[in-house]
C-alpha cells in the first residue's frame, strides 16, 4: 500500500481556503521533491511567512495548522 505524504494530504484538504494556491502548491511540491520531513517543512513555511504579506501569511498558517492536525490524527492510529 502506498501512503500519501501528510504534507500533500494537508494541502489538498485546505486548497479551497488558500488564496495564493499556485505559490503554495509550488512550495509543497518542492518540499515533497526534496523529501523534507514534517518538522523541516513547518520550519521552512514559518521562515517564508516572515517575508510575506498578510494574505500569504494566512495561507501559510492555514497549511501549517492542517499539517499539524493531520500529523496528530496519524499518530493516534
Amino acid at each position: 500500500m502506498v501512503t500519501r505524504p501528510i504534507l500533500l494530504i494537508a494541502f489538498e484538504n485546505v486548497a479551497g481556503h488558500i488564496t495564493n494556491l499556485k505559490t503554495v502548491k509550488s512550495w509543497v511540491d518542492e518540499m515533497l521533491a526534496e523529501r523534507k520531513n514534517l518538522e523541516e517543512c513547518i520550519r521552512i513555511l514559518r521562515e517564508r511567512a516572515e517575508n510575506e504579506d498578510v494574505t500569504m501569511v494566512t495561507d501559510i498558517r492555514i497549511l501549517i495548522n492542517e499539517v499539524e492536525h493531520e500529523s496528530r490524527i496519524r499518530s493516534m492510529g
